[in-house]
């Protein structure tokens, strides 16, 4: 019964998944969408919930029925699912809802402001995604269903900024210019060292 319970976050967030690509699949949403202006993804949508959908209620099964164990399966796979499918969950809400709406207001308060707030504060969805995550850790907390899925995610976030560096020929950084590698590397470097000298104040350890 504890393991029902223990899944029933992750078959809930699958549930409402597949629910919602069935829902997209039949345009009910596509006012919604359009006014959004990310009517063209809506067969992403569509794709992408019903995979982790059926991905999270198979894995939360799996996870209900058998007691927990040490193979590759679990550890990289069963185990991380919750905390995986939230971050999933999260990132498409943010990608297709948040970021639009951003948009949407940042356009409708410019005659106030004087400026886009999108474009001068970069509020893209990369951005919005940190900011929730943020948020979520320092109000309510990883939850204890995502707690492995999240450790996971961390690796897998430094397995993507090494194949994005991949893309990057020494041809291609020649072209930018000296200049502009200066001011990268100017920046990365100082936001290392500005983390480490916040941590020391705040005694946090270096890691």
């Amino acid at each position: 019964m504890s393991q029902i319970k223990d899944q029933m976050p992750t078959l809930i967030m699958g549930g409402s998944l597949l629910m919602y690509g069935l829902i997209a699949k039949t345009g009910a949403l596509l006012p919604v969408v359009k006014y959004l202006q990310v009517h063209k993804t809506l067969d992403l949508q569509v794709t992408m919930t019903l995979i982790v959908g059926c991905i999270a209620i198979l894995g939360g099964l799996v996870n209900a029925t058998r007691k927990s164990g040490t193979t590759k399966l679990d550890i990289f796979v069963l185990r991380p699912l919750g905390g995986i499918v939230l971050i999933l969950v999260m990132a498409m809400a943010i990608r297709w809802y948040a970021e639009p709406l951003m948009k949407i207001v940042s356009t409708a308060l410019q005659p106030v402001l004087g400026f886009k707030m999108y474009k001068v504060l970069n509020l893209n969805y990369v951005v919005l995604g940190i900011l929730a995550g943020v948020v979520l850790t320092n109000t309510w907390g990883i939850p204890k269903f995502a707690g492995e899925g999240v450790k996971c995610a961390r690796f897998v976030l430094k397995m993507g900024v090494i194949m994005l560096g991949a893309r990057y020929s020494f041809a291609e950084l020649a072209k930018l210019g000296a200049y502009s590698v200066f001011l990268v590397g100017f920046f990365v470097l100082g936001t290392v060292f500005l983390v480490l000298w916040l941590g020391n104040l705040f005694k946090q350890p270096k890691s």
